[in-house]
């Protein structure tokens, strides 16, 4: 199917217009926030039509809206992706400051661990 649909910048443009067979648009129109003065936007994703149908089961059975349960998900993977790049920077940090053990103690101490479960770390 060929039509006119709005692109990722909110502009229009001529195309093959996506198939619900093959994924399903997903608004997050704004949310109904327990604080009214928490500002809102809109944000808008194609994902794969299995997908769509395991967030519309879980809002089914948790009986809240699909919006509220991409909501959840955004929140929880964000937080996790800011975990993750906070421990990237401290390890950066421990390499930075020489805080680094050998790679034959570590190997000494995997292999030791079968022997020896409770086994400190080497440092």
């Amino acid at each position: 199917v060929t039509g006119t649909h709005r692109n990722a910048q909110g502009g229009h443009h001529r195309g093959a217009t996506p198939s619900l067979s093959d994924s399903l648009l997903i608004a997050m129109i704004g949310f109904q926030s327990e604080n009214p003065d928490v500002n809102t936007r809109v944000i808008t994703a194609h994902v794969p039509a299995t997908l769509a149908e395991k967030v519309d089961q879980l809002a089914g059975r948790l009986e809240r809206s699909r919006g509220w349960v991409v909501k959840q998900a955004l929140d929880a993977w964000v937080a996790q992706e800011e975990h993750r790049r906070q421990l990237t920077l401290d390890a950066l940090a421990d390499v930075d400051e020489r805080r680094v053990f050998e790679h034959s103690d570590v190997h000494a101490w995997a292999v030791g661990l079968e022997s020896e479960p409770g086994k400190p770390m080497p440092g």
